[in-house]
């Protein structure tokens, strides 16, 4: 009896850093005070000082991607012939993470981070004809809906440190599908973009 193993799935992540510009905070007044004593009346008695401060604009980044996300073991590995009768529906033993800092200091600076899946591939003991039978009849899941080479909406937010929640990642077989003995991976590529920082030379 065959087995299809399914190994890992390595993550590979795309971030990009932007910096922000710089930002001032500046109390002006029209009317500078006196530099001299008034000995006629009493009429100089107010007066104001500006107070300015300047802050530079940090970077926006992705980081704690779970680097691998592993269904099973080769010693646990998937009957193929339970497959073709039940298909298949299997999540990694490891959720799918991932950590936004936004900290360019820009107004309405919201982030958007996507996830997109690639073409499977054969690993060890692996035949192209699998890698091409996941292609047609394999679906990667996360919460946020199924995973598509085109990508999907992820999770969004904005400024400031964001620990994204911990989801897990589904593996799911249509029945029917002639698996072949074997590991096979597939690729999932992170983006994370900022429309205000995209617009910045």
């Amino acid at each position: 009896m065959k087995k299809l193993s399914l190994s890992f799935l390595f993550l590979s992540l795309t971030a990009s850093l932007f910096v922000g510009g710089g930002y001032s905070a500046l109390a002006d007044t029209t009317t500078p005070n006196a530099t001299t004593s008034n000995e006629t009346d009493n009429g100089q008695v107010d007066a104001s000082t500006t107070a300015s401060v300047f802050f530079e604009g940090g970077t926006i980044s992705l980081y704690h991607v779970q680097d691998a996300a592993k269904f099973n073991t080769d010693a646990t590995a998937f009957n193929a012939g339970t497959i073709f009768t039940n298909g298949l529906k299997a999540t990694a033993t490891n959720k799918v993470t991932a950590t936004v800092d936004d900290f360019l200091g820009q107004e309405n600076g919201a982030w958007t981070l996507t996830v997109a899946k690639g073409k499977w591939a054969a690993g060890e003991k692996g035949a192209a004809s699998g890698a091409t039978a996941l292609d047609k009849s394999a679906q990667l899941t996360v919460d946020a809906g199924e995973i598509t080479t085109d990508g999907i909406k992820y999770a969004t937010g904005d400024e400031g440190h964001n620990e994204l929640t911990p989801q897990d990642l589904e593996l799911s077989i249509d029945k029917g599908t002639v698996v072949k003995a074997g590991s096979y991976t597939n690729t999932l590529t992170w983006k994370l973009s900022n429309s205000v920082a995209e617009t910045q030379d």
